[in-house]
């Protein structure tokens, strides 16, 4: 049986540093790029990535901890969407076979409601956190619209 092969995005990053060394312990093939190796804000950065994969993991995301979303909310749209937008096109366009898993955050829940998935798109997120929990939320748009006319997972 031929290993699954997945493909991690921020593979330097926060999360890609955890996720990667988990799936290769579990017989997982991945390919795994960092933002050195793979500029996801560049439309065709991931051209060199055509082999099937089974599995993408979008953990890659332009933020920081402390008041960074607070200091760069207007860069933090404009790239978070441009590498979220390139990883959907590519998913769509080149790994239609692919499951996708595209992580959120629970800061875009509003902080009134219960952390279910039915409340991800209802109310506000808090202001501090607003852009950055509006790139993920527009994130799970996009693959909802993709999985409604294409059929993607």
């Amino acid at each position: 049986m031929k290993p699954t092969r997945a493909f991690v995005t921020g593979g330097g990053g926060f999360l890609g540093r955890t996720l990667v060394p988990l799936l290769k312990e579990k017989g997982y093939e991945v390919d795994a790029p960092s933002s050195r190796d793979c500029d996801l804000t560049l439309e065709g950065s991931l051209g060199s990535f055509s082999r099937p994969y089974d599995l993408i993991f979008h953990v890659a995301a332009w933020t920081q901890a402390g008041d960074f979303c607070l200091k760069h909310p207007g860069d933090q749209w404009l790239i978070n969407q441009k590498i979220n937008t390139h990883i959907l096109n590519w998913w769509h366009q080149k790994q239609s076979q692919a499951k996708a898993v595209l992580l959120g955050t629970s800061c875009s829940y509003d902080p009134g409601l219960p952390l279910v998935e039915d409340n991800y798109l209802k109310g506000e997120p808090i202001p501090s956190l607003y852009t950055y929990a509006m790139t993920k939320r527009m994130l799970w748009v996009g693959a909802q619209s993709l999985d409604k006319q294409y059929g993607l997972k």
